[in-house]
């Protein structure tokens, strides 16, 4: 219910510049009757398992796939937020032989910084 009060309260103060946010009443209701709400997961049947990523690093040609393939690892790694990940240049990405270093400049928290990956 706290849901459905957040998409009139920003339409309402974009349309018509009314903030229903002042109305204390109807703000308390709202939040006393979302008490105890879990906002559903997603379907299990769309989820990215483990045993796909594999299969796909496994069996995908890396002439066609290659990309898709670094940009996977990258992004599950967890070591990237969005944006960076898809503001990420190739003059980033610095080949040293045994290494690969990539660099992330300056985000949000204003520290630039740097991984490296490595042959195993």
């Amino acid at each position: 219910m706290w849901s459905k009060y957040s998409t009139p309260k920003a339409a309402k103060k974009g349309h018509k510049n009314i903030d229903i946010g002042k109305y204390s009443k109807l703000t308390a209701y709202l939040k006393s009757e979302s008490r105890g709400y879990k906002a559903k997961k997603a379907a299990e049947k769309g989820q990215l398992e483990r045993a796909h990523v594999e299969a796909f690093l496994t069996r995908a040609c890396d002439k066609e796939y290659l990309m898709i393939k670094v940009a996977l690892i990258m992004g599950m790694s967890g070591a990237y937020r969005c944006c960076e990940l898809t503001n990420l240049k190739i003059s980033d990405v610095e080949d040293a032989g045994a290494y690969v270093i990539i660099s992330i400049p300056d985000n949000k928290t204003g520290i630039s910084r740097k991984f490296t990956i490595i042959e195993e």
